[in-house]
């Protein structure tokens, strides 16, 4: 499933997403924050130099 396909499903319980970019030495990394009615979940991912996507860290429910 795509990010927007996940984003239609969860609109109607999304309260607020917030975004930091954190650069890293030779890549830049986004932190995702999303608060639902269902909890706080956080994403993490590192961009690189070819464009790929590297999962830095997977979706945690505090």
């Amino acid at each position: 499933m795509t990010v927007a396909g996940r984003l239609e499903l969860a609109r109607d319980h999304i309260k607020s997403i917030s975004t930091e970019i954190i650069p890293v030495s030779d890549q830049v990394v986004v932190k995702v924050v999303i608060v639902t009615d269902k909890g706080t979940f956080t994403g993490i991912s590192a961009a690189n130099p070819s464009n790929e996507i590297v999962k830095a860290e997977g979706i945690n429910k505090p």
